[in-house]
């Protein structure tokens, strides 16, 4: 499972394409899956990055309600 390491949490990462950077953030209660087909079409042309947010799914780390932690993270 691709993982990257920020301020010693660990969050779960989907990364696929090459050109400019498409990054993609679920709301409360998804995942990186909550894109579904639309990362692969939009992988076609452009570099796309989807994780699962602080506290959520696959990332491990407690939910957080500071909504600056997770703009620093993305």
């Amino acid at each position: 499972m691709p993982m990257l390491e920020i301020d010693g949490t660990s969050l779960f990462v989907r990364e696929a394409g090459t050109g400019p950077t498409v990054l993609l953030i679920h709301g409360t209660g998804g995942d990186a899956d909550f894109w579904g087909d639309a990362f692969a079409q939009l992988a076609a042309h452009c570099r796309v990055i989807a994780y699962d947010r602080r506290g959520y799914s696959r990332s491990a780390s407690r939910p957080t309600g500071h909504h600056d932690l997770h703009a620093d993270d993305a």
